[in-house]
């Protein structure tokens, strides 16, 4: 029996088997070794300057490269400041504009307020010889008005005749300046009106140039008054004798209300 379990125990040992003991006891020893080559990661094939730090040329490529782009940045920024400048200046500008032009619209208002409620006078004719002739005293007659809403003060007129020769300048003094051709009304009220007049008497010779149309004869008139606020106003008015027509329209110049 001793002979049999040492003949197994040799006989194992003597064809080169291991024994229990030693097929655990390298187990055991294996194992260690096993486990901490499971833990680690595999390790690729080295590549040229795959482990080590990139090369200097790449470094330097990057570096430049930023900075490139750091001013490309600071470029786009400065543009972009300048864009919004300049259209926030525009929407000043347009601001200040539109504030102007209504500061402007306001003011038509007013002043239009102003002109509708002042008073106005204006002149109308209203008898003229038709067919003057020489040596003849003629009263033309004018109609002063104010169509205004408002009394026109401290009226004052004044009204004159001339003949002139045709193509000479004609030099329109106004008649209020001129004594003993002034009329004073203290007031005309809303749609009031009164007459106002020129005496005339043209001589012959005189009168055979304006029929001849080498002279022309003026009558005419001035009126200054005052608004209630103190306004000053004035109106001027001026017809001719058209001998060709017999009638008297108005003249081109010295007819206008302000």
């Amino acid at each position: 029996m001793a002979e049999s379990q040492d003949g197994m125990l040799g006989g194992s040992a003597g064809h080169g088997e291991a024994t229990p003991i030693e097929v655990m006891t390298n187990v055991l020893a294996l194992g260690p070794l096993v486990s901490e080559n499971s833990k680690q990661s595999p390790v690729a094939p080295r590549v040229d300057g795959a482990d080590g730090p990139p090369p200097v040329g790449v470094v330097r490529a990057f570096a430049g490269w930023c900075k490139d782009m750091e001013g490309l940045f600071f470029l786009l920024a400065f543009v972009v400041g300048s864009i919004a400048a300049v259209a926030a200046y525009g929407e000043m500008g347009n601001s200040r504009e539109s504030a102007e032009a209504a500061t402007e619209a306001l003011k038509l208002q007013q002043r239009s307020s102003v002109l509708q409620d002042r008073p106005w006078l204006v002149a109308e004719t209203s008898t003229f010889p038709k067919d003057p002739q020489p040596d003849v005293a003629y009263r033309a007659e004018w109609k002063i008005k104010n169509p205004g809403r408002l009394p026109a003060t401290k009226v004052t007129v004044g009204t004159k005749w001339n003949i002139v020769p045709a193509g000479q300048p004609f030099d329109f003094t106004p008649p209020t300046v001129l004594p003993g051709r002034l009329r004073t009304s203290t007031v005309l009220g809303p749609g009031e009106s009164k007459p106002l007049h020129v005496d005339m008497l043209v001589p012959a010779n005189w009168m055979a140039g304006v029929n001849a149309g080498t002279h022309h004869w003026y009558a005419y008139g001035d009126v200054t008054y005052t608004w209630p606020d103190g306004t000053e106003g004035s109106l001027a008015f001026c017809v001719f004798y058209d001998a060709a027509a017999k009638r008297w329209p108005d003249c081109d110049v010295h007819n206008d209300v302000k």
